[in-house]
């Protein structure tokens, strides 16, 4: 509320006239003009400014003029006057100077302190580094297509917890390795899951620059990130994080005039259509011949392919080593007097 500056003495001359001319008492013209007979009584005595709408109000209520000299300031005028003057005064005492860069630092430090000492609820927001593009940040990226994803607040990455122990640790120590953070794993036995948590408002956004979708990831067209076909490197180390997480290598049993025949696979499986079309389009262009003959799953099915598969891709989930090693002993080694067809003809 805008306010009027009396030159001196007028402002007290101008509310005598108003209190001589009506024969009221301050008491009286006090809630006139909305404020108490205190506040009048202060009005008077020019220790606070009056209202231009008070002012005009008690004017023309009462035909006393308000002197032309008079200047109207807006409400808190007084604050730039104040804050001048106060800002001279530190100047005087302590010169120019308003602090160092090390200075202010140790008060920040200081200040976290104080807030911990005292446990007034105050936290500093969480360190977390930005990596640059590797192989290490493009395997990350796949295992979390492949069965985690990001909320606003979290990374999560859910593993099996009979299979996938051993890779969880390792899994573990990429995140924490590549943004300097700390990664909690949890088992839960009822769902036979292992989940990996990864904390922080920042983690989330370079994720989400890397490509990651917050949230739904399905509902937002799940897909491999442009910046990952860049480097061939780049895609292999995409895949193998996909296949270690939500991907498989399997034997497909079948006998055939009582003999027992095996053939080793490897899927890749998503709810993502866009997902499984640009897998399949990356596996062919690194030299694979991929099949779909389903409607969620890319195979891998030819077995030469699948042997040049784990020396080039090199999975991080032992457990695809194990179905490897259990084909090369059942089907390649003569165990229960049996061998492959696929190794028959290979020879």
């Amino acid at each position: 509320m805008p306010r009027l500056i009396f030159p001196q003495g007028k402002q007290s001359e101008f509310l005598r006239k108003v209190i001589e001319i009506s024969s009221l008492s301050s008491n009286q013209l006090g809630p006139t003009c909305n404020v108490s007979g205190r506040t009048f009584r202060d009005w008077m005595r020019s220790k606070y400014s009056i209202s231009e709408k008070a002012a005009k109000l008690l004017s023309e209520k009462f035909s006393v003029p308000i002197p032309s000299s008079v200047k109207v300031e807006n409400d808190y005028w007084y604050a730039i006057k104040g804050a001048r003057k106060g800002a001279l005064r530190r100047i005087e005492l302590y010169g120019r100077s308003f602090g160092t860069p090390e200075g202010r630092r140790k008060g920040g430090l200081n200040s976290i302190k104080s807030h911990k000492l005292l446990a007034t609820g105050f936290y500093t927001r969480k360190v977390i580094f930005t990596p640059r593009r590797t192989t290490c940040l493009a395997e990350l990226v796949g295992a979390a297509m492949g069965d985690g994803g990001i909320n606003p607040y979290q990374l999560k990455i859910y593993l099996n917890i009979k299979t996938d122990k051993q890779y969880s640790l390792y899994l573990k120590k990429l995140i924490e390795t590549l943004f300097k953070i700390n990664v909690s794993i949890k088992e839960n036995p009822k769902e036979s899951v292992i989940v990996l948590t990864g904390n922080g408002v920042k983690l989330v956004k370079i994720l989400h620059r890397l490509g990651l979708p917050i949230g739904d990831k399905l509902k937002q067209s799940l897909d491999i990130p442009s910046w990952i076909y860049k480097k061939r490197s780049w895609q292999v180390a995409c895949l193998r994080g996909l296949l270690d997480t939500d991907g498989c290598t399997y034997i497909d049993h079948h006998s055939y005039k009582d003999r027992r025949y095996g053939h080793l696979g490897i899927a890749f499986t998503s709810y993502s259509p866009k997902l499984l079309t640009s897998i399949y389009g990356t596996l062919s262009r690194l030299g694979y011949t991929p099949t779909r003959t389903t409607k969620h799953r890319v195979l891998l099915r030819r077995e030469s392919e699948i042997l040049k598969f784990f020396k080039e891709f090199k999975p991080s989930n032992k457990r695809h080593y194990a179905i490897l090693s259990r084909f090369l002993e059942e089907y390649r080694s003569g165990y229960n007097g049996t061998a492959s067809k696929a190794v028959v003809v290979a020879r």
